[in-house]
């Protein structure tokens, strides 16, 4: 019986096999053939590529079209532009020698790898043409409106503001990087600022100019008093709100007064600059409502307890320290740019300390 099973098993174990193999064969008959290719073939691919590649480098100029070779790093152009061409023909002279093989192809493939990264990493992937025009208009309105309070000048701020803008425009243009889609809302940003710079232009008449003036100061006014004021997003700091409602207050008379001049109404639109920029930076980016809570509790807690010795006050160490943690978490309460994180950071911060605290009380 047992040389029986053992027949079986090997009869069985060979009709697998021979079932196997046949499934093989059918299966390399369904495959497509693959050839592989020749040095020839090889050859003329590389060949190919060089060509194309020193057309591109034939025909690339410096500018600010597609495929131009950026105009921020003009000093590189001849450099790269030597560099890529003397492995390109180094390589087309190599390729077409006897005896060369595979191997020596591949490798010469890879002496193109840097100087062609270097050379293709400075074109523009995007035309940029548009933009440029773009900066150069405002470049050349900054340029014709000088800083002053006469007739057709401007002051110092928006000055600054729209030199600020081209220049964001002008790393926009430069970077490489840089898409159509960013090309156009660059555009956009830039014509948006140079109509708020125009719009701030003085007037050549000191009626017009004051027109204007009365419009900024009641609206600023108006904003600035409907403003809410608090430690939720969207805040304002009241102090920051204060301070400028107290320059828009004194500008006032002065830019509704029909005697005054184009230096009376600019030097009072000068006050606003500094108190206006407080103000519109004070705006709280999260709410630190919870951390404001903490820092009540915190107060109340440190008025309450004194320095002393005996029972139920603390030592003067640990009142000094305590009263630093709120002094830092109040900075961090009403400072605009503190995030959600940093807010909930500084809540365990001040818990911590008031942990700290209450353990130093002496019983």
């Amino acid at each position: 019986m047992k040389k029986i099973n053992i027949k079986s098993h090997f009869l069985l174990f060979s009709v697998l096999v021979a079932f196997t193999l046949f499934l093989s064969s059918c299966n390399k008959e369904n495959e497509e053939t693959v050839v592989p290719k020749t040095i020839a073939d090889y050859i003329k691919t590389m060949g190919s590529f060089i060509a194309s590649e020193k057309a591109l480098i034939d025909t690339c100029a410096i500018g600010y079209n597609k495929y131009n070779f950026k105009v921020s790093g003009t000093a590189n152009f001849v450099p790269y532009k030597t560099a890529y061409l003397l492995v390109l023909d180094t390589a087309k002279a190599r390729i077409n020698r006897a005896g060369i093989t595979i191997a020596d192809i591949v490798a010469l493939d890879k002496t193109l790898s840097i100087p062609g990264k270097a050379f293709w990493g400075s074109l523009f992937q995007s035309d940029r043409r548009p933009l440029n025009d773009s900066i150069v208009k405002a470049e050349t309105l900054s340029a014709a409106t000088i800083v002053g309070t006469g007739a057709g000048q401007i002051l110092q701020d928006p000055k600054t503001v729209f030199t600020a803008a081209v220049t964001k425009a002008k790393a926009t243009r430069d970077a490489t990087v840089t898409i159509d889609r960013q090309v156009a809302g660059a555009i956009l940003l830039l014509f948006d600022a140079g109509n708020v710079f125009k719009a701030a232009i003085i007037p050549n008449t000191v009626v017009e100019y004051q027109s204007k003036s009365k419009q900024y100061v009641a609206s600023e006014k108006t904003l600035v008093t409907a403003s809410s004021i608090g430690y939720n997003k969207d805040d304002y700091n009241v102090t920051q709100q204060t301070a400028y409602l107290t320059v828009l207050n004194a500008a006032e008379p002065i830019v509704n007064n029909s005697a005054s001049t184009y230096t009376d109404i600019s030097t009072a639109l000068g006050t606003l600059v500094v108190a206006g920029k407080a103000f519109y930076a004070s705006k709280f980016v999260c709410d630190r409502r919870p951390l404001n809570d903490s820092i009540v509790i915190a107060q109340t807690l440190n008025t309450v307890i004194l320095v002393g010795t005996t029972s139920g006050k603390v030592p003067q160490t640990a009142k000094t320290v305590f009263t630093t943690a709120i002094t830092t978490a109040s900075t961090a309460r009403d400072k605009a740019t503190t995030t959600e994180g940093q807010v909930k950071e500084t809540v365990y911060s001040l818990g911590e300390a008031k942990k700290v605290f209450v353990l130093a009380i002496i019983p």
